[in-house]
This record gives C-alpha cells, sequence and structure tokens, in this order.
C-alpha cells in the first residue's frame, strides 16, 4: 500500500554510502514570531481553534522586531455562555505558540488579509466563511 505524506512528516533522511548523488537540501526552517491575538484558553490548551481570521495588522512601532501578522485566533465556544465568551481573556503573542497548541490551521498561515475561516463541525477541517 502507498502511504501518503507531506515532507514536514519527515523528521530525517539516512542515505546509503552507495549514493551517488547528494541528498537534496534542506528547505530553509520557517519561523513564526509574528504576533496575534489569541483566546488565553487556546494557550492554555482547554480549547481548540475554532474560528480564525486575518485583517490589517494594528499599527506597530517600527522598533518592533516582530510585528503584528493580522491574525486573530478564537477559540471554541459552542458550549459556554454568551457570558463566558465575552469573559474571555485575550493575548498578543507570536502565532507560533499558538501553532505549538494547534497547529491544524497551519496551512492556511499564509492566507491573505480578509481571509476567515472556521471548524467544520463534522469534518474537523476549517472551511472559509461566507459573507
Amino acid at each position: 500500500d502507498a502511504v501518503r505524506f507531506e515532507r514536514h512528516h519527515i523528521i530525517d533522511l539516512i542515505w546509503s554510502d552507495e549514493r551517488e548523488t547528494q541528498p537534496p537540501p534542506a528547505p530553509p526552517r520557517r519561523e513564526y514570531w509574528e504576533r496575534c491575538f489569541v483566546d488565553s484558553c487556546v494557550l492554555d490548551g482547554d480549547v481548540p481553534v475554532y474560528y480564525l481570521y486575518r485583517e490589517e495588522p494594528d499599527d506597530t512601532d517600527d522598533d518592533d522586531t516582530y510585528p503584528d501578522g493580522g491574525w486573530r485566533i478564537r477559540g471554541d465556544w459552542r458550549d459556554i455562555s454568551e457570558e463566558e465568551f465575552e469573559e474571555r481573556k485575550c493575548d498578543y503573542i507570536a502565532v507560533g505558540k499558538v501553532l505549538n497548541e494547534d497547529d491544524s490551521w497551519l496551512h492556511l498561515i499564509d492566507a491573505p488579509t480578509g481571509s476567515a475561516f472556521i471548524r467544520d463541525d463534522e469534518t474537523g477541517e476549517f472551511v472559509p466563511c461566507e459573507d
């Protein structure tokens, strides 16, 4: 049976000495230091990412090493009251920290400003939000 996987699923390759060519160069490692706003409950690992959108980044100082990337990330709110939802705390942190807790949306990371996605309740996949 064929086993399908993506390049990022591979940790390491071992090449035999008889190989005539060199292994392919590793792609540049991407780091995710740009900032985002995220519900604290997502960072705690208590709640998965449920809704995310990308807006124009907030004005940042020219001195910011890692400016706002425009991502706004909300945790699942289906099983809580409106008051509980309104009381959720929000953090401004590196998007990589969010990905460490829930990377199910990594394939959307380069979506343009104005994009919005919600997790489909049946499939668990993110789908674009309809206007």
